[in-house]
């Protein structure tokens, strides 16, 4: 798990956490073309409010269903190293009696885990999730503050997951989902429990509302929120359509000297 050169196999957490963790070396290109912006309105004012799994103040009416599809790119100074595509699909279902909103991601050329997670289909609680790769397959059940499941490593025996945490968590695979479901305002910062079992479990996120944009993507304009997330292993951009219901156009990871990891809607 130390090895400077894993990827979202290693971690199966959703769109932020892949493009955290795909630090690999980087292949002499020019980066790609990145929509041009234009800044409306900055943050103005601070108000903090700690949000955590089942508060209604995160509302998954506000998001789009259906499928999107992201290209994943690492870029560093004018080289550029290529992931693809990560396809998700929102969807509200029924499953064992139980109504709820299922995410499912998967990479078509199959270079991540397929992902499937399920959540309360007001609030984003999460119930449940699968994560599945070549190297490692993952169960993860959530009821409030406790956690259980295994986790099995492709070359060692399944280990046993039973934790209990300080509050309860929203799973990080629908990580940028929950921030999107946020009251998002100018100004406002939240403080929003998540849980990676590869980080030990329970990470808190600062996120915050730094501004209104205008981003252009294709020939497209659309508005959107940019929204700064941090973690103790490091910080997050995303770019998020204003109007419900909303999309997380873009997201990007900083992994300081080793460049930035991108995640951008296809036009």
């Amino acid at each position: 798990m130390r090895d400077r050169t894993r990827t979202l196999l290693d971690i199966g957490s959703g769109p932020q956490l892949i493009i955290a963790v795909a630090l690999v070396a980087t292949v002499g290109a020019r980066p790609p073309e990145m929509p041009t912006r234009v800044a409306v309105r900055t943050a103005q004012r601070d108000t903090s409010r700690t949000v955590t799994a089942g508060d209604s103040l995160v509302d998954a009416g506000r998001l789009a269903l259906g499928r999107t599809e992201k290209h994943l790119r690492v870029v560093r100074g004018d080289s550029v190293r290529d992931y693809g595509a990560l396809v998700q699909i929102l969807t509200r279902v029924t499953l064992d009696g139980a109504a709820g909103l299922l995410s499912v991601q998967y990479s078509p050329h199959g270079r991540f885990p397929t992902d499937s997670a399920f959540s309360d289909p007001r609030t984003l609680r999460p119930l449940w999730q699968r994560s599945h790769s070549t190297r490692r397959d993952m169960r993860l059940e959530f009821e409030g503050s406790r956690i259980g499941g295994s986790y099995a490593p492709g070359d060692s025996a399944a280990r046993g997951i039973d934790q209990t945490l300080a509050a309860p968590p929203f799973d990080a695979n629908v990580g940028d989902l929950v921030v999107a479901a946020l009251p998002l305002e100018v100004g406002r910062v939240f403080r929003v429990p998540t849980y990676i079992y590869e980080a030990g479990g329970l990470v808190w996120e600062r996120v915050e509302v730094r501004g209104r944009e205008r981003y252009r993507l294709g020939s497209r304009t659309l508005r959107v929120y940019r929204v700064e997330a941090s973690d103790p292993g490091g910080s997050t951009t995303y770019l998020i359509t204003t109007d419900a219901p909303r999309i997380v156009v873009e997201t990007v990871r900083d992994l300081g000297a080793r460049g930035k990891a991108v995640a951008r809607l296809e036009p």
